[in-house]
């Protein structure tokens, strides 16, 4: 996903890489939990998913996209989707490998 279209959306997706995934223990960008950054005026539309629907950790995950990019001084409005449900084809093929994930799976 990650398409960047302009710079405030690359330094919107700079302030969500470091955000961990607390089960995986990874960066949510890398991860593919963001699918969709968006920025017009000073308002950003963040569009993410969790590794499942009932993630014990979605709303921590929410409240981190959100206090990251408020510290950009910008408004914020995350949009929870399951469509489409994510899946392994979705981390990024360095981190794949790093959790070994057989590559047929995919």
């Amino acid at each position: 996903m990650n398409e960047i279209v302009n710079k405030d959306e690359q330094i919107v997706w700079d302030v969500l890489q470091p955000i961990q995934d607390p089960e995986l223990g990874a960066s949510i960008v890398d991860l593919g939990l963001i699918y969709r950054v968006a920025v017009k005026d000073n308002q950003v539309i963040v569009t993410m998913t969790f590794t499942t629907p009932l993630c014990p950790f979605g709303q921590t995950l929410i409240e981190s996209v959100r206090s990251a990019v408020k510290k950009l001084g910008m408004q914020v409005k995350v949009d929870i989707t399951f469509d489409p449900p994510w899946g392994i084809d979705k981390i990024k093929p360095e981190l794949r490998e790093q959790f070994m994930f057989p590559q047929d799976v995919i």
